[in-house]
């Protein structure tokens, strides 16, 4: 069938604008946000480093004009322009960049959300819950950018990972599943609940975490409590020289975790914080710091892990 010239003009100009790919006029972002776009975004910044390095796993590294001073990972994202901190991005150095879009991240960045909006910026919001949800937000942002094919890949390989440690330990009764103080912060004690990111990483890897149910995704929480709960298994999510020793702190050496030295202190932190591309080897490593005979196990057994 042959068809009439006006509409394979029109579908020339489409393939033009969506850069090859089918493009949706109006999108939502992950807190629901409706966003209107003519055509993908050419230039872009990022102001959180997980965002970078999905927008760089997706093969649209070369998009990013900017980032913020946190992004480190891969390596090209050190050499791109710096626009501020995470809670601080500086709304003067983002405009001077003329970007198409900015990607945010949580409730944490509302304020420049809002700012930039008013300058007339199309803004998205990246922010994946839980490692259920993290496959999607990448497709999601993959669509935002007209990068369908590379996010689409990405989020199979996440999801093909998480389904192997989620098999490592499908056949544990909760009761024996080990309990887990996740350390975000040393002094104040703060950590995570099963409503943070981190908490659905330690549920993936098979772990029951003693603040679960705390109120917020990140609360500080009392040492005392902590050695009542008695973990076996305590994660130090922060620098290794920050705060005093755990076996030194007061009544913390009659803690299952700290008497048997069960403290996973060496884990790189990023994997286990960012809900970007890598969270899949912070999974992995949560499973070997969990259970390392059954990861060992997996390894011997020539199956795929980080």
């Amino acid at each position: 069938m042959i068809l009439p010239m006006r509409i394979l003009v029109f579908l020339g100009m489409a393939i033009c604008l969506s850069g090859g790919s089918a493009f949706a006029a109006e999108l939502t972002d992950d807190l629901g946000r409706s966003i209107e776009l003519a055509r993908a975004p050419m230039r872009v910044v990022s102001l959180a480093p997980a965002v970078t390095e999905t927008v760089f796993a997706i093969g649209l590294g070369e998009r990013l004009v900017g980032v913020s001073r946190y992004c480190d990972h891969p390596p090209a994202a050190t050499r791109l322009p710096r626009v501020g901190g995470f809670s601080d991005p500086e709304l003067e150095r983002i405009l001077f960049l003329a970007p198409d879009a900015v990607l945010v991240t949580s409730v944490v960045q509302e304020g420049i959300h809002r700012a930039l909006r008013g300058a007339g910026i199309k803004v998205y919001t990246v922010f994946p819950r839980s490692v259920g949800g993290l496959a999607e937000s990448i497709r999601k942002m993959g669509t935002f950018l007209g990068g369908e094919n590379g996010a689409n890949a990405v989020a199979e390989r996440i999801d093909r990972e998480f389904a192997g440690v989620r098999a490592a330990v499908a056949d544990l009764p909760g009761e024996e599943r080990v309990s887990v103080f996740f350390e975000v912060d040393p002094g104040p004690l703060v950590t995570v609940t099963s409503r943070s990111f981190e908490g659905s990483l330690i549920e993936l890897a098979g772990g029951r975490n003693i603040a679960g149910e705390l109120p917020k995704s990140y609360s500080r929480i009392d040492p005392e409590a902590v050695v009542l709960a008695d973990p076996r298994v305590i994660v130090a999510a922060h620098e290794r020289s920050l705060g005093v020793p755990h076996e030194l702190r007061t009544g913390w050496e009659s803690i299952d975790a700290v008497r048997r030295g069960r403290i996973c202190a060496d884990i790189d932190v990023d994997l286990l914080v960012r809900p970007g591309p890598r969270a899949v080897e912070g999974a992995w490593a949560l499973l070997r710091c969990f259970y390392p005979e059954r990861a060992a196990a997996i390894a011997g057994d020539g199956a795929e892990a980080p």
